[in-house]
């Protein structure tokens, strides 16, 4: 009989993962369960699990926390971390620590069972064959058999690497030599690692970040949807060492496509300059020349490449974000309407009625009564 401890912080995820557990096998106990690390830490202890499926993230002691604790006691815990999306930033403590699985929420009852597996196989092994001379005892790994990747990390600051060299990549890299620069990148991080299912959720999600940053560095937003997948499609990419090399180097020949593509139309870094200086100055009155000026060209120029760039005229852009803010204005606050013209750039409270009328269909007085 394997026995697992559950500790989740919300009932109604804690309750789904005992009912999975409770119907996946019937080799299963679960012997306790808590809401909260510091409440679980004794029952831990006095129960001896074998396996520990934590929140990563919960009041008073958080999962890695309540983990490293325990695991002074009971050394041979098998620990399975659930983790938001996130919380990837705490994976290279979960790896020090020696977790056996990280599962991304929401849980799938097939990925939960299976990482209980892996720790009932890893339970087995060492019960059956004993610890072998030179390998660890309570500073085991527990890193899926890869018991060099707490040393990888602590030889490779993967972060800053990976921020340094991935951004420095999408900079200067051409497409043809993504291949090569991902083998490259796994191969210093130590390629062997990618065996290990937290270390691919590491690395993948670390390099969606450094795309996401580098396409707000260019103004590009909007491309992030086309260069990286939606949160429940992860873990296709994750499954194996395979779809996780191919996954990053996709994401890395998306964002320099976007970079090139960008690069032959220098408007668009005008337009987004333009539209920086209006969210920063709303407040002001804000003409067409001052902001044509603040970009660096004529008026009549800059009309002109906004209003194709951008889909509308400037004007339009600059009353549709005023008209936006004063509707988040009138549901969030008590201000006089009066006062939300002032802060919103509209000097005659008059001529801010009539506007917001014909954009909005109804008095700024009309629209606060509807929404509250």
């Amino acid at each position: 009989m394997l026995k697992i401890f559950v500790v989740e912080d919300e009932p109604f995820i804690r309750k789904g993962i005992i009912m999975y557990i409770q119907r996946g096998d019937p080799g299963f106990e679960v012997v306790g369960e808590e809401g909260d690390g510091e409440r679980a830490y004794s029952q831990i202890l006095r129960t001896k699990p074998d396996v520990l499926l934590t929140d990563i993230r919960m009041p008073h002691m958080g999962g890695l926390e309540l983990a490293e604790e325990v695991k002074r006691h009971l050394p041979d815990l098998k620990v399975i971390i659930i983790s938001g999306y996130d919380d990837f930033t705490y994976a290279s403590k979960a790896i020090h620590i020696g977790v056996v699985d990280y599962l991304l929420k929401p849980i799938l009852e097939d990925t939960l069972l299976a990482a209980i597996r892996k720790a009932e196989e890893e339970i087995t092994k060492e019960r059956e064959g004993g610890k072998k001379e030179g390998e660890p005892g309570e500073d085991r790994v527990g890193f899926f058999g890869c018991q060099d990747a707490a040393i990888a990390l602590k030889q490779v600051d993967i972060k800053s690497w990976a921020k340094d060299s991935v951004e420095l990549f999408l900079k200067k890299g051409l497409e043809s030599e993504v291949e090569k620069f991902v083998g490259q990148y796994l191969e210093c991080v130590g390629s062997d690692n990618l065996e290990s299912m937290i270390f691919r959720q590491y690395m993948v999600i670390d390099m969606q970040l450094e795309a996401v940053r580098f396409l707000d560095s260019l103004g590009a937003e909007e491309y992030t949807g086309d260069v990286i997948c939606e949160e429940r499609e992860l873990a296709r990419h994750m499954k194996t060492p395979k779809t996780s090399r191919n996954y990053m180097v996709s994401i890395l020949k998306s964002c320099i496509a976007v970079r090139d593509s960008l690069s032959g139309n220098p408007f668009r870094v005008m337009v987004e300059k333009a539209k920086e200086y209006v969210g920063a100055h709303i407040g002001a009155e804000i003409s067409l020349s001052a902001v044509a000026a603040h970009v660096g060209v004529s008026a009549s120029h800059f009309s002109r490449i906004f209003s194709r760039e951008a889909g509308v005229t400037f004007i339009e852009y600059l009353t549709g974000v005023r008209m936006e803010r004063a509707k988040e204005m009138l549901r969030c606050t008590n201000k006089k309407i009066a006062e939300i013209s002032q802060e919103i750039g509209y000097r005659d409270t008059r001529y801010f009625y009539t506007l917001f009328k014909k954009n909005v269909g109804c008095t700024p007085r009309e629209y606060r009564k509807k929404e509250n």
